[in-house]
């Protein structure tokens, strides 16, 4: 049995120019209260959403939180300090659960196909398990997350970097155990393909389902974790596929210990 280390899931680092400062006047007394900090990021992953990270101005933080400026720089910074609060709400827990999901399956390995289909169900289904049609505060992380997936604004990709860098690392040098039959940019194209299709089911457009109804077929999500496990299982086959031919690589031979 192969020993299992347990992790600590990985938050989000601070860093960048945004970091809370303490120095300076201390906030009022009704700024200093808990309740004002979690009441200016619960109101501003609504603001996200519903404008994107950049059409939301401290003015219109300050305003739809009910708070002054100085609670907002005390608490977080600037605008980068409070995104990075926010997913620092979600993204531990959910952090911890991938860590312990990929512990068991080095405590468990079975034969590739099953191997590879658990580390991507490792990896995908905490993230997709809510769907943006989730009620609040777990719907709107999801639309969130989708959205910030495609935003290229530095702050945003500090932020997501840093939230994201450990676990996506461990989880694709797993995954690469068991595609030695892939060259390196053959094995990360596909890598590439697997986090399009986790971010577009984030994303949940509606699209497949406008395309079902034009088919006269239905679209049911009702049972979403079934169906991100049969995502899985597609993904799985495609990483563990033969390789393409193309690009002239030679793929280094990595043994799936």
């Amino acid at each position: 049995m192969t020993k299992v280390t347990t992790r600590r899931a990985s938050g989000v680092p601070r860093g960048g120019n945004d970091s809370p400062k303490k120095t300076g006047a201390a906030p009022t007394k009704a700024n200093a209260n808990p309740s004002t900090k979690e009441r200016i990021l619960t109101v501003a992953e609504q603001l996200f959403v519903r404008y994107g990270f950049k059409g939301v101005s401290m003015r219109l933080l300050t305003r739809e939180s009910k708070v002054n400026l100085s609670a907002v720089h005390y608490h977080f910074g600037g605008m980068e300090g409070v995104l990075r609060a926010i997913f620092e709400r979600h993204v531990v827990s959910l952090n911890q659960e991938r860590h312990e999901r990929l512990d068991a399956c080095l405590v468990d390995e079975q034969d590739p196909l099953t191997s590879v289909r658990r580390l991507i169900e490792a990896y995908i289904l905490p993230s997709l398990r809510n769907p943006p049609s989730a009620k609040a505060p777990k719907g709107n992380f999801a639309r969130l997350q989708a959205q910030l997936s495609v935003d290229p604004s530095p702050e945003v990709r500090r932020v997501i970097d840093g939230g994201y860098d450990e676990i996506g690392t461990r989880f694709a040098r797993m995954l690469r155990r068991y595609c030695g039959h892939l060259s390196d940019q053959e094995f990360l194209w596909r890598l590439h393909c697997l986090y399009g299709t986790m971010f577009y089911t984030q994303a949940d457009t509606g699209r497949t389902q406008k395309i079902g109804g034009l088919m006269n077929m239905s679209f049911d999500q009702s049972d979403r974790e079934t169906g991100i496990r049969m995502v899985a299982a597609f993904l799985a086959a495609g990483m563990l596929a033969p390789p393409s031919g193309l690009g002239g690589e030679v793929a280094t031979k990595r043994k799936a210990a």
